[in-house]
């Protein structure tokens, strides 16, 4: 008996990683910040963006399916946020007659017209929602307020923030008995590491993004987002790939007219590999390698980690020597001696300024920049300072879709005693 209900245990565990969305907002120093990761079946995921038109507010829709049909949250142009996360069915809900039942349509409605958490709730409360029998929803505004709606016992039940952060995952927050899968190992991840951070970036909700997404191939995590309400961009990653980001700005995207992105056609599986961040090279050169498949890079070196009045290196693959071609000395030598033999003996010096001229490109320039296989790049740079701390990113440039960035990593020539 006991061998069965630890195995009852162990299926339970399992299964409540399936639905795993993670949703939270901190609002700190006068900033905003959500992050959420989406989880799901499916991978044709994608944003929809729709301008502001008659009564409406312009507005961003994430989800899947053709046309952005499903949507499962999105922001609009007021700073006006909502995102859902499943929940178990519940039968037990007796919706109020006199209202009229709706389903998930509403939410693309509230985005529509409102701009803020009373505005949202106000509209919310007026209608049985029928998809709160199988999910709850987070609401943020630009003002850092929010708050989690879902069906309690009896009614509708409106948790509001009561803290400078709310996190929302897979159990109802009213009475985690009611629905879903509780206790959330994700839901304490999230918890700790908000309530111990002195300052909020938009770093360190990538990084809790990283440490609670889905790895579950059931229902793993397919796109991530980080708004920042301040400033009106999203920081979009996707299929746990948390180095590389599309950064939307709402305002400019919305200018654009309606349109769609199919996200991951988005993605060029971008990778900073070395050298490790913050290592220490020791050395006045160092290679930079990474991963990628994109038409071309532009890489970003400074000692300034806003890269102010940086310009990049722009590296196609028409300027990538394949690994396998560096020269080889013994080779050179081999073909080259006879003609060295040659100059000497006639003392032809242009004949050996044009040998070391060949020997230098031959030896510099495949050590230089080169495309190694499975899409593996490295760029030497050389003529370092010592005592310095550089940061270095990537551009990823993909014909006819706009470019996606990667995480700004750091490496230093710092002297050690």
């Amino acid at each position: 008996m006991r061998a069965f209900i630890l195995l009852i245990s162990a299926i339970l565990i399992c299964y409540s990683d399936l639905s795993a969305c993670t949703i939270f907002n901190v609002s700190r120093d006068g900033r905003c910040l959500i992050g959420n990761n989406e989880d799901w079946r499916y991978t044709d995921s994608c944003v929809k963006f729709i301008p502001a038109g008659k009564n409406k507010y312009g507005r961003v829709y994430f989800g899947f399916g053709k046309k952005c049909r499903y949507v499962f949250g999105g922001i609009n142009d007021q700073g006006l946020f909502f995102d859902i996360a499943s929940l178990t069915k519940r039968n037990d809900i007796a919706f109020d007659l006199r209202k009229q039942t709706v389903d998930n349509e509403i939410y693309l409605k509230m985005l529509e017209t409102c701009s803020s958490i009373d505005e949202a709730i106000g509209l919310l409360t007026r209608y049985n929602v029928n998809g709160l029998r199988r999910h709850h929803i987070m609401i943020v505004d630009r003002s850092g307020n929010s708050a989690i709606l879902e069906w309690g016992r009896d009614s509708l039940s409106v948790v509001m923030k009561t803290k400078d952060y709310q996190v929302m995952t897979n159990f109802n927050n009213t009475n985690p008995g009611l629905a879903g899968w509780y206790p959330c190992n994700r839901y304490n991840l999230v918890e700790d590491k908000l309530g111990t951070l002195s300052s909020i970036t938009v770093e360190d909700i990538r990084t809790i993004l990283e440490s609670v997404k889905n790895n579950d191939m059931r229902f793993p995590t397919v796109y991530s987002n980080i708004y920042d309400l301040e400033n009106k961009q999203i920081y979009l990653f996707h299929n746990h790939n948390f180095e590389e980001l599309f950064l939307i700005d709402i305002e400019d995207e919305l200018e654009k007219g309606e349109h769609l992105y199919s996200i991951p056609s988005l993605f060029s599986h971008l990778r900073l590999e070395s050298p490790v961040n913050k290592e220490n090279v020791l050395i006045d050169s160092v290679e930079l390698n990474w991963q990628g498949n994109a038409d071309s890079y532009h890489l970003y070196v400074s000692t300034l980690p806003d890269f102010k009045t940086c310009k990049p290196v722009v590296i196609s693959d028409k300027n990538f020597v394949k690994a396998e071609n560096e020269s080889n000395l013994g080779w050179l030598i081999l073909i080259l001696f006879p003609v060295l033999l040659m100059a000497v003996k006639k003392r032809k010096a242009y004949f050996l300024v044009l040998i070391v001229l060949f020997y230098s490109e031959c030896k510099t320039h495949p050590s230089i920049i080169k495309i190694k296989e499975n899409k593996s790049y490295s760029y030497v740079l050389t003529n370092l300072e010592t005592n310095k701390v550089y940061y270095w990113k990537i551009k990823a440039v993909k014909d006819n879709f706009p470019t996606t960035t990667s995480i700004v990593k750091q490496f230093s020539t710092l002297l050690t005693q």
